[in-house]
């Protein structure tokens, strides 16, 4: 049913009126101390492994993108003043939230953010970038991509719709902006004082023993969710591998 209306003209009012519902039942909470659960965060950008590592805990404890469009006009509007809220609202042990990869600053300057621990998921630009438009080439029976307009277009600088209808030489133009955001958004994340940086291989490993520890909750790979796309294109760029393969190093990350 949710998919059929996000077909529809109702697509946005009815997220518009979803988004004020959840603004409304975090009105009363705390925006400067964190009451019960210290949230970990994983704020690696959309396509990396987020819904895999989110899913495989008890659903009470952990989330992908919770109250998403709301997240996305309220941390650009006053992150300061809505971060902290939902997380006192929401009471997670484990939020992945792809918006938060373009609020690194944000995250740095806040007093309580700054404090809290997060997780980055490291995959190769070049099989980023094709995860990512061939993902949103799925997309087009949205009448209302809010994450296209909010994230993609806004913070990104690229509107992901009808990407195939593109001349060859725009595509090229979109495809160097995901590549300029994501090397920037990587290099940025070693500005972060409690993060830690898994490469994607080895993110199954990492939930089940590391961050299961950490968390205190089990990861149960029966539950995993992977999105999967039988039909995909392969967007190779050496150049923007070799680059982030030496941000790594630089880091001390093989």
């Amino acid at each position: 049913m949710k998919k059929i209306l996000l077909k529809t003209p109702f697509a946005r009012p009815l997220k518009k009126a979803e988004a004020l519902f959840q603004k409304s039942k975090i009105f009363n909470y705390s925006n400067n101390e964190i009451v019960n659960n210290k949230t970990t965060y994983c704020i690696s950008p959309y396509k990396t492994g987020t819904t895999f590592l989110s899913s495989g805990f008890d659903s009470k404890i952990s989330d992908h993108e919770p109250m998403h469009y709301l997240s996305l006009c309220e941390l650009e509007n006053n992150f300061n003043n809505f971060f902290i809220k939902k997380l006192n609202f929401l009471d997670l042990k484990l939020e992945c939230s792809g918006v938060l990869s373009a609020y690194i600053d944000e995250l740095n300057s806040n007093e309580i953010a700054k404090n809290l621990d997060y997780i980055c998921i490291l995959r190769e630009p070049s099989k980023w970038v094709s995860s990512v438009l061939n993902y949103w080439q799925k997309l087009d029976y949205l009448a209302f991509d809010y994450i296209n307009d909010l994230f993609w277009k806004d913070k990104v600088g690229v509107n992901l719709i009808d990407f195939n209808s593109n001349t060859e030489k725009e595509k090229i133009i979109i495809i160097n902006n995901l590549i300029e955001f994501y090397l920037n958004f990587t290099q940025d994340t070693f500005k972060i004082k409690n993060i830690r940086h898994v490469q994607i291989n080895n993110l199954e490993d990492y939930a089940k023993n590391e961050l299961s520890v950490k968390l205190g909750e089990n990861f149960n790979l029966s539950k995993v969710f992977k999105r999967e796309n039988k039909k995909k294109k392969i967007y190779n760029n050496i150049n923007a591998d070799e680059k982030y393969k030496q941000i790594l190093l630089k880091e001390g990350i093989k």
